[in-house]
């Protein structure tokens, strides 16, 4: 099927789940020329997370296979996945958003990749744990 596409999308595909924490749980610390900032939390300490939200299959790719589709594109997507049940339901999900999978690649014995994203007012600190992945593409 891949020959009737009109776009392919080509990268990593990984589930994101955003965290938002309250200010008053945190401390921000600037530098003393104001041009850095850290977000601090207490050592050891459990940290209460206002709103939790969990995305799977986002990435580049799969955000940019998904847009085509909506944009009215015939979209793929080449990605290698893992064999886990969060990688399926990656697969899952992009087939559900009308995107061709017949190009994903589910390798065995491998994870899906996931962020952790940490929303602090309008700012984000993203935590990346991407599996090693072996990247082959086809003779289009």
């Amino acid at each position: 099927m891949a020959d009737e596409l009109d776009i392919i999308s080509i990268g990593d595909s990984t589930i994101d789940v955003f965290l938002e924490v309250d200010l008053r749980d945190t401390e921000e610390i600037k530098s003393k020329d104001g041009q850095k900032h850290q977000i601090a939390f207490a050592y050891g300490a459990k940290i209460p997370v206002k709103k939790m939200t969990r995305v799977p299959g986002v990435g580049n790719a799969a955000n940019n296979a998904v847009g085509s589709v909506r944009l009215g594109l015939n979209a793929g997507i080449y990605t290698v996945i893992g064999s886990d049940r969060e990688s399926q339901e990656i697969k899952e999900v992009l087939e559900k958003d009308d995107v061709d999978t017949s190009l994903v690649v589910m390798e065995s014995g491998k994870r899906s990749n996931f962020s952790g994203v940490i929303n602090y007012g309008p700012e984000r600190n993203i935590f990346v744990y991407h599996e090693d992945r072996k990247y082959d593409l086809p003779d289009f």
